[in-house]
């Protein structure tokens, strides 16, 4: 799938210091704001982000980006 974005070694490690940045700050956010959260309210919340979040990896494949290089997208959306 790579090799059909052509994305470069260079957008890979962009992509993956993004990803690593956003995980941390979801971490954040959970310890400030969800952690007492009742977790079958979470795990319903979550998997419906996960779905939406899910729907943008076709659109980037697909190549519908609206307008936005590949690149630009595939970090907004992680």
């Amino acid at each position: 799938m790579v090799d059909g974005l052509n994305f470069d070694d260079l957008d890979l490690g962009v992509i993956t210091i993004a990803s690593a940045v956003f995980a941390w700050v979801a971490l954040y956010v959970y310890k400030a704001y969800f952690f007492d959260m009742n977790w079958q309210h979470l795990y319903y919340w979550t998997t419906l982000l996960n779905v939406a979040l899910s729907a943008l990896q076709l659109l980037l494949v697909y190549g519908e980006t609206g307008g936005l290089p590949k690149l630009l997208f595939a970090v907004r959306k992680k």
